[in-house]
């Protein structure tokens, strides 16, 4: 739990960025949790760059930053070549409880005490002291910013529908407003190409989508919107006659548009990537009528999905 303990105090932490736009939003809700539970926290924003620029700035404005001299020297703690002349504990959330929340780390930060090590082979084992913290991480857990769910709610709503045009804002009121609008959400690029995200991910099969529309079919929904990075392979593979493909244009002004769309339907089938789960996390609740459906097994590689499946949500 991120409570602040009323203390002043001296062990401040950096807060890394990193990744695609849906990963920046899970690491900036763990950051408004430290910050509201009183930690002196930075952002590193060093790993934004080539592909994955820094996607969520306006979110962070206001944050503390580290300079780029500073930045890259943490960065290299990852490879043991950095030049800081100050102790640093660097943690990885891949190297704790399996990439899933942990609450050990969460109150030892939030204390300023210690935290236990990590495991074996990983960098910078060993995390007593009063050095400063430097979080290098997904944090892909809803349980990280729960004290500050509200609030993240709030303001990730607010960020994502500002990258909609005024055809979008129309189309987002639209689809709010209507009880079976649906928006189905395909993730392929780097799932394909990258030989890491391949392996650990993989793409959803068409089995699954085509399971999701014969369950939406038996409730009447068939007014389906597709969101997708491989639209002309949807529209071969899976759409039907009447079906709304979205590409963006003249709709949305970034990225956060097409997750603003997708979380303004009142069903949304999820592929297994954190872009979709924002998309299923923010707008209306599922229900048995009217459900969020996410994939059973997140991953290709058999590691366990976790806190990526929402309470009520349902599962294929």
């Amino acid at each position: 739990m991120l409570r602040s303990t009323g203390v002043s105090r001296t062990v401040p932490a950096v807060l890394a960025l990193q990744g695609g736009l849906g990963n920046q939003l899970y690491q900036w809700a763990f950051g408004t949790a430290l910050r509201a539970a009183g930690v002196p926290l930075a952002v590193d924003v060093t790993r934004c760059r080539g592909h994955r620029p820094l996607a969520i700035e306006p979110l962070i404005r206001d944050w503390p930053r580290v300079p780029r001299v500073v930045g890259l020297p943490l960065a290299a703690l990852t490879r043991g070549r950095s030049t800081l002349r100050r102790p640093v504990r660097l943690v990885r959330d891949d190297a704790l409880a399996g990439g899933e929340y942990d609450d050990a780390l969460v109150a030892a930060i939030v204390s300023g005490g210690s935290h236990r090590p990590q495991p074996p082979g990983q960098a910078r084992p060993g995390l007593a002291g009063p050095a400063p913290w430097y979080l290098l991480g997904y944090f892909q857990s809803p349980r990280y910013f729960q004290e500050v769910r509200a609030q993240v709610t709030e303001q990730a709503t607010a960020f994502v529908r500002s990258q909609l045009t005024p055809e979008g804002e129309q189309l987002y009121r639209e689809w709010a407003g209507r009880e079976d609008s649906v928006a189905i959400h395909v993730r392929r690029g780097d799932y394909l190409t990258d030989a890491a995200a391949a392996a650990t991910h993989g793409v959803m099969a068409p089995s699954y989508y085509q399971g999701a529309r014969e369950l939406l079919d038996g409730q009447g929904l068939r007014r389906v919107a597709w969101f997708s990075d491989d639209l002309p392979w949807v529209e071969q593979t899976l759409a039907r006659d009447g079906d709304r493909l979205i590409t963006g244009e003249g709709l949305c002004t970034a990225d956060g548009g097409e997750i603003a769309l997708m979380s303004a339907c009142r069903v949304r089938v999820l592929a297994n990537s954190s872009f979709s789960w924002w998309a299923g996390f923010l707008g209306r609740p599922s229900s048995p009528e009217r459900p969020i459906i996410a994939p059973a097994a997140w991953y290709k590689d058999g590691r366990s999905t976790g806190d990526r499946i929402m309470p009520g949500w349902s599962t294929l």
